[in-house]
């Protein structure tokens, strides 16, 4: 098993104030597994990691490096940066193709937020999604409002159950 990556789970954990109790409740999982993950005596599942990535809103650098110890083989999608700048894109620029592999630029800075709720609105001119946080009973915090066109909507679902029915292979 990989101690490295138990290390470092915990410490990630602990370092949010988290105990081990809370996490595996909020994660739907049972807590001796989290505890011996933590341990390193046991590895989690692809899904397992994913959600203590999303949960803890690991930097997507850190969140591939946890990725590889974990020993997963599964394309796991990274950022690069650039110098610390972002590479933009231009209309030059050929379209990724499915098979390819995409560099995404992102600021480091700027971590991945856990969201577990979702609003959509739409206009004539277009749809915004809010992603949120639940934060009690009957109350989200929006974590970030994303608008688009009615195109980009589609081409999004259609890419999302692309990758929903991988995944459920």
């Amino acid at each position: 098993m990989n101690k490295q990556l138990g290390a470092e789970l915990r410490k990630i954990r602990k370092a949010s104030g988290q105990t081990l109790a809370q996490t595996s409740e909020f994660l739907g999982i049972d807590r001796s597994h989290l505890t011996k993950v933590e341990l390193g005596q046991d590895l989690p599942s692809e899904k397992v990691l994913q959600d203590l990535i999303a949960h803890f809103s690991i930097p997507r650098v850190k969140a591939s490096r946890l990725w590889t110890l974990a020993g997963f083989t599964s394309e796991f999608v990274t950022a690069e940066n650039f110098g610390g700048k972002e590479k933009g894109m231009d209309k030059s620029v050929a379209p990724v193709q499915q098979d390819q592999i995409a560099n995404i630029n992102l600021d480091p800075s700027k971590p991945t937020l856990y969201t577990d709720s979702i609003f959509i609105n739409s206009s004539d001119f277009g749809i915004v999604v809010d992603f949120a946080r639940r934060v009690g009973p009957e109350q989200h915090f929006v974590v970030t409002s994303v608008g688009m066109s009615f195109e980009h909507a589609k081409k999004l679902v259609e890419v999302l159950n692309d990758h929903l029915q991988k995944h459920e292979r």
